[in-house]
């Protein structure tokens, strides 16, 4: 009876289970009903990547993710941003421009 909670946060495990009871009788219910889930981990960071300067731009190079992590690594102009639109292995950059690379689990 220590969480009576409507929602329950889990780290770890994959099945929770949830039975009724009378407050005032005392008495429990005869089925409970289960809830199987799953929880997905934050990917880790990506390595750094090398930087190449040019005349007038930077080119920044990343290696890419182990191919069984199923994670992606995506280019940002901001570091929380969320912007799965650029893949790509490098970014080439002028002055100025501040970059980041952040990993999303697929």
């Amino acid at each position: 009876t220590a969480n009576s909670s409507s929602t329950i946060t889990k780290i770890n495990g994959s099945t929770q289970y949830l039975r009724a009871r009378n407050n005032s009788t005392g008495c429990w219910s005869t089925n409970s009903s289960s809830v199987n889930y799953s929880i997905d981990y934050s990917p880790s960071a990506p390595l750094s990547p090398t930087i190449t300067n040019n005349c007038g731009t930077t080119v920044l190079t990343r290696s890419n993710p182990n191919p069984t992590s199923n994670v992606t690594w995506y280019w940002q102009t901001t570091a929380t941003g969320t912007s799965t639109g650029n893949t790509s292995t490098s970014v080439t950059l002028t002055s100025g421009t501040q970059y980041y690379l952040r990993a999303r689990t697929n």
